[in-house]
């Protein structure tokens, strides 16, 4: 992931995501087979607004 989140690991196919500037990791299904859910899609472009505006 880019824009300054880094892959903290997880557990089976949940990948953990964290930001120096955000609060709230983004946690993701590492499901390629898939798409996103709703509320996985809101999370991520909620964080990367919030890195945006904390900069």
């Amino acid at each position: 992931m880019r824009a300054g989140f880094a892959n903290r690991g997880g557990r089976g196919s949940h990948r953990n995501f964290d930001h120096p500037s955000v609060e709230k990791p983004i946690s993701k299904l590492d499901n390629l087979d898939s798409d996103a859910k709703s509320y996985q899609v809101r999370a991520v472009r909620e964080a990367i607004k919030e890195s945006k505006n904390e900069r």
